[in-house]
C-alpha cells in the first residue's frame, strides 16, 4: 500500500477540527472532558485556569465552545468566570458546557442559565459526549444552515419542541385542543370535563401528594424504574408539596426528587424553565444558590388535576 504523504505533517490534520477551551483549577481532573471532546471531533486548543481564562476574556468573547470543570468547589475566580461565560452563552457561537459535582451543584446552577449553556452533574462519558455533540451541532448549523449538521439539529429541535408542547399544555388556559387523536372510545379513556363540582373546591394536602410519590417509588421497586421514568412529573409533584408547605427547593434537592441521574434531571429543569413551567428564584440571602418554583399557571393546573382525582376517588400515579 502506498503511504500518503502529508506535506504539513500528520499532526496538522487535527488543526481542521473545531477548537474549544478547557478550563479547570490545577487540582481538578480534566481527562474525561478532554476525552469527550476528542470523541466528538473537537480540538482542545487551550487549557486554562479560571484566573487565566478571566484574563483572556477581558479582551472579548472566547469565540469558541468553552468547557469548564468546577470540581467539588467554586472559588472566586471560577464564580466570576461562570458569570461571564453565562452572559456570553446567550449566543450559540460562545456556548459553554460546565461539569460539576453534587457538592458544587447549587453554586454552579445559580450562575448558569443562558440558552446555550449546558450544566452537567457527575456526568458519565456518554453524558459529556452528548452535551458536546449537541453544542457543536448547534454552532455548525448556524454557520451553515444547509449542512447535514443543520438537519440533525432540526431533528433534535423537533423532539425537544414536542416535549415542550406537551409540558406547556399544563399551563394553557382556554386553548382549543385538537380532537384528532387515536380513538379510545371503546374503553373510555379520553379525557372529559370534570363531572364533579369544581375540583378547586377540594382541598389537596401535601400528604395527598406524598402518597402519590410513595406509590411511584413502590412501582419502581416492583418493576424496572426505566419503564416508568418521568422526571418532569416527579419534580412537579415535589415542587407542589413545597408550594403548599411554603418551602424553598434548591436545584440539588430537585434533582434528587426527579429519581433519575442528576445530569438528566438538569436537562429537564432547563426545559421546564424555558417553557415557563418552572421559575428560577434567586436566594435573597445567598447569591451562590438559586431556588426552583412552579409557575402560578402550572401550579393551578396541577392542583386541578389532583383535585379531580381526589374528588372522584381515582388513583393518580
Amino acid at each position: 500500500m502506498t503511504e500518503i504523504d502529508f506535506p504539513l505533517g500528520k499532526d496538522a490534520i487535527s488543526d481542521i477540527r473545531s477548537a474549544c477551551w478547557l478550563v479547570a483549577r490545577a487540582d481538578v481532573q480534566t481527562d474525561a472532558m478532554a476525552a469527550a471532546a476528542d470523541a466528538v471531533g473537537l480540538r482542545v486548543a487551550r487549557r486554562e485556569t479560571p484566573s487565566g481564562a478571566l484574563a483572556e476574556l477581558a479582551n472579548g468573547r472566547p469565540g469558541m465552545l468553552c468547557l469548564v470543570e468546577t470540581g467539588d468547589g467554586v472559588d472566586d475566580a471560577t464564580a466570576a468566570l461562570l458569570d461571564i461565560l453565562d452572559l456570553h452563552a446567550e449566543d450559540a457561537f460562545a456556548g459553554v458546557v460546565v461539569s460539576c459535582t453534587p457538592q458544587s451543584l447549587d453554586m454552579v446552577a445559580a450562575r448558569i442559565s443562558a440558552p446555550y449553556a449546558t450544566l452537567l452533574c457527575d456526568p458519565l462519558l456518554p453524558d459529556r459526549i452528548a452535551a458536546l455533540e449537541f453544542a457543536k451541532i448547534r454552532a455548525t448549523a448556524l454557520r451553515d444552515s444547509t449542512s447535514q449538521d443543520a438537519v440533525r439539529l432540526q431533528h433534535l429541535t423537533d423532539e425537544v419542541s414536542r416535549i415542550a408542547r406537551a409540558l406547556a399544555s399544563l399551563s394553557d388556559e382556554g386553548t382549543p385542543r385538537s380532537t384528532e387523536i387515536v380513538s379510545d372510545g371503546l374503553i373510555g379513556y379520553r379525557a372529559r370535563p370534570a363531572a364533579t363540582p369544581s375540583p378547586n373546591r377540594v382541598v389537596v394536602r401535601a400528604d395527598d401528594i406524598r402518597a402519590i410519590v410513595r406509590l411511584r417509588r413502590r412501582r419502581e421497586q416492583l418493576f424496572a424504574g426505566e419503564l416508568f421514568a418521568d422526571p418532569a412529573w416527579d419534580m412537579m409533584l415535589d415542587l407542589m408539596i413545597a408550594r403548599i408547605e411554603r418551602l424553598r427547593v434548591a436545584v440539588s434537592s430537585l434533582c434528587i426528587a426527579a429519581a433519575v441521574p442528576a445530569t438528566t434531571a438538569l436537562r429537564w429543569i432547563k426545559t421546564l424553565t424555558e417553557t415557563g413551567i418552572f421559575v428560577r428564584v434567586d436566594d435573597p440571602t445567598d447569591r451562590r444558590r438559586v431556588f426552583i418554583e412552579l409557575s402560578d399557571d402550572a401550579a393551578k393546573s396541577i392542583l386541578e388535576l389532583l383535585g379531580e382525582a381526589k374528588a372522584t376517588g381515582s388513583a393518580l400515579v
